[in-house]
């Protein structure tokens, strides 16, 4: 309720600070009780920090790059996603350069922020569906936020304009005059042109209508093109726009400012076209080795990707039995060692299931190993249906199979062996014309305190195999244990 009240106040005056209206009620404000509240709970500065600071990353002097720094940034795009969604339409379109200049904090294009917004509209409506609360059915963010397209690369007419040696160049300068010229000089030369008024629309522009070259004048309202380089380079796709500053500024250590801030070279006012179109020109070798580049990585790219999936098919192989599918004997035992180690960890239950097909050597003996293959294949389908989507089913060799079942008690375990017998035994196997009915023995086994390895709980699951074969087979035992 006094919460509430703050909220109240803040809404008929948007002005008060809400940290001093905290301070007043509760002697202290939401980020230091959030940071207070995590470090109660024993989280790592890590994360209390980033949330103490996320409304104001710049002043959290988190080094760039770093866990902290990206986890703030993230918290307040998240954070600025929501209000967008609960914004009217009419003023989102007024918020999308601020989602961009966030979202370039974390290397995020507009191509991963449509995506990544539109799905949390999406989850946000499902939500408030499920929890009666209320939220908004949001068209996709592209059609609210995005200024119109410009023509894509399909275009013939862009195609024709991009021929041997053309670019894309973005002319950005608050100077109608000065872009117009710019602008002439360029399609003249005949590179394509687009033209921006700042800085804060160029930055926008530059993400959809991706130039190769950007003449970028130093001094322009709303964001200069020092702070627009910035923001650029912070950005994936921003990173390789060759930029070229337009300056009057003649001063050393303002020109070192400019190329700290990413800009890769300069030309004086007044402008002379013939050393604009050999900057460019030298622009244009740097984005032509960049563009070489690109492709060389690309087919790297291409190369580590087939690499990468002939790894995965090989180690597939290798942890698989190639005639049932199944995890074989060398995956089993890595999979036992993860289960008991989260055993042991939890103290929570784990069973084995020792499985063995009877008689199968007079299955071989009497109509061949290849009818012996389908009867394997046969029981593997059995076995399947019996068991739950953790449990873990391996092949050990011939016709031995072993179950790994976490959060297992022995009752469910017996239980579990006596559900696998039935299906088996239900199974009719057809074998050229011969329908061949099989049984299997079980051997149960839980960890105890006493087992020290994985080994100790396969060898008493063995020992209840040996019981149900001892009972004249198609039996489930297990050793009681005093």
């Amino acid at each position: 309720e006094a919460f509430s009240r703050i909220n109240e106040q803040q809404r008929i005056d948007p002005q008060v600070d809400l940290f001093e209206l905290e301070r007043g009620a509760f002697a202290m404000t939401h980020n230091e009780l959030a940071a207070a509240l995590m470090h109660d709970w024993g989280l790592p500065k890590t994360f209390s920090e980033p949330v103490y600071h996320f409304e104001q990353p710049e002043l959290g002097g988190f080094v760039e790059g770093s866990r902290p720094h990206m986890l703030a940034w993230s918290l307040q795009l998240a954070n600025y996603i929501a209000d967008m969604c609960l914004a009217e339409e009419g003023e989102r379109r007024a918020m999308r350069s601020r989602l961009m200049l966030l979202g370039s904090k974390l290397s995020l294009d507009i191509e991963v922020l449509n995506p990544l917004c539109d799905k949390v509209a999406a989850e946000w409506a499902a939500w408030g569906r499920l929890l009666d609360i209320q939220s908004a059915e949001l068209p996709p963010f592209e059609e609210l936020v995005l200024p119109p397209k410009a023509p894509t690369r399909s275009d013939p007419t862009r195609q024709a304009l991009l021929g041997a040696g053309a670019m894309r160049v973005m002319v950005v300068d608050d100077d109608a005059a000065m872009r117009a010229l710019v602008g002439k000089l360029l399609r003249n030369l005949g590179h394509e042109v687009v033209e921006a008024a700042n800085g804060r629309q160029a930055f926008e522009m530059a993400l959809d209508v991706r130039p190769h070259i950007m003449v970028v004048d130093w001094m322009m309202p709303e964001m200069d093109g020092i702070e627009m380089t910035r923001a650029l380079r912070e950005t994936k796709l921003g990173r390789g726009i060759y930029i070229l500053l337009l300056t009057s500024f003649e001063e050393d250590e303002r020109l070192v400012q400019a190329f700290e801030a990413g800009v890769d070279d300069f030309i004086g006012k007044p402008l002379n076209p013939r050393v604009l179109a050999a900057r460019l020109h030298g622009g244009q070798r740097v984005v032509q080795l960049q563009q070489e580049i690109e492709r060389d990585r690309e087919e790297i790219r291409r190369f580590a990707a087939e690499l990468a999936v002939s790894n995965r098919r090989l180690q597939e192989a290798a942890l698989t039995d190639p005639l049932t599918l199944l995890p074989n004997r060398r995956f089993a035992v890595d999979r036992f060692q993860q289960e008991w180690a989260a055993a042991a960890r939890n103290g929570r239950p784990l069973a084995c299931l020792v499985i063995d097909v009877d008689e199968f050597k007079k299955v071989n003996d009497t109509h061949g190993h290849d009818v012996g293959d389908l009867v394997l294949q046969g029981t593997v389908a059995a076995l399947k249906k019996g068991l739950r989507t953790q449990d873990t089913l391996a092949r050990m060799g011939g016709d031995e199979f072993m179950a790994i079942c976490p959060d297992t008690t022995l009752a469910a375990a017996l239980a579990c062996g006596e559900r696998l017998r039935q299906m088996v035994a239900n199974t009719r196997v057809d074998a050229g014309g011969v329908a061949l009915q099989c049984s299997i023995s079980v051997g149960v086994a839980v960890r105890v305190p006493e087992m020290t390895t994985t080994d100790d709980l396969i060898k008493r699951a063995d020992q209840g195999v040996y019981l149900a074969k001892a009972a004249g087979r198609n039996h489930v035992s297990t050793i009681q244990v005093e």
